[in-house]
C-alpha cells in the first residue's frame, strides 16, 4: 500500500489541533479575566445603579461590610470590644440594684431568667439590695485578663475593683459569661475566681 505524498503516519488529525487550539484559547481568556478581575476591588465590586460624582467616587449607601458585619460576624477585636462593654454595662446595672433593689435595673445587661437574674430577684425579696443595705461597694471594671468561648456564650475573666467606705479597692477577678441577646452581649450569670489569698 503506497502512503500519499507529504503525509506521515505521525500526522495529528485537523480536528485534534482544532480542540486543542479551542482549549488553549478558553484557558488564555478565563486567565486574563482572572487577573484583571484580581486588579480592580474584588471587596467592592459595586452597585451598577450607584451614581458616581465628578471624581468617580460612588455614592451609593455603604454596604455591611462598611460595619465589619459579614456572614461571618464581626470581628475579633469588635466581638472583644462589645463583650467588654457589656460586663462594664452588667457592672453599672448591678450596683444601681444594689442600691435600689429594682429588677428592671438589670434587664437591659443580664439575661432575664438566666441564674444571675434569678440571684438579683431572690436578693430582693430577701432584702439583701436596696436603700435599706449601708455598704454597697462601686464596681469598676479595671482589666480584662482573658476572653474565649464558641457558639453562643463567650467568657470574659475580669479584674474587678469593689471600693466599700473605707475608699480602698477590694480586686476581685470574676469570670463573665456572656449570652447574645436581642442583638447584644448579656452576662448570664458570673463565678467568682479570685485566688484564695
Amino acid at each position: 500500500m503506497s502512503q500519499s505524498p507529504g503525509r506521515s503516519q505521525e500526522e495529528i488529525p485537523r480536528w485534534k489541533v482544532v480542540v486543542a487550539a479551542g482549549a488553549l484559547a478558553v484557558v488564555a481568556v478565563a486567565t486574563v479575566v482572572i487577573v484583571l478581575w484580581r486588579g480592580l476591588d474584588p471587596e467592592d465590586p459595586g452597585d451598577p445603579g450607584a451614581s458616581r460624582d465628578a471624581g468617580g467616587v460612588s455614592t451609593a449607601a455603604p454596604s455591611p461590610r462598611d460595619d465589619a458585619w459579614d456572614a461571618a460576624g464581626p470581628s475579633p477585636a469588635q466581638e472583644r470590644a462589645e463583650l467588654v462593654a457589656g460586663v462594664r454595662s452588667a457592672l453599672d446595672a448591678w450596683e444601681a440594684f444594689a442600691r435600689s433593689a429594682q429588677t428592671d435595673l438589670v434587664a437591659d445587661a443580664f439575661v432575664v431568667g438566666g441564674p444571675q437574674y434569678r440571684q438579683f430577684r431572690r436578693e430582693a425579696r430577701q432584702g439583701r439590695a436596696g436603700p435599706a443595705v449601708q455598704r454597697v461597694p462601686d464596681m469598676a471594671l479595671r482589666s480584662v485578663l482573658a476572653v474565649d468561648g464558641t457558639g453562643r456564650r463567650r467568657n470574659v475573666l475580669a479584674r474587678v475593683a469593689l471600693t466599700g467606705p473605707s475608699g480602698r479597692p477590694e480586686l476581685r477577678e470574676w469570670l463573665f459569661v456572656l449570652e447574645r441577646d436581642s442583638g447584644s452581649w448579656r452576662v448570664w450569670t458570673v463565678v467568682d475566681r479570685t485566688p484564695d489569698a
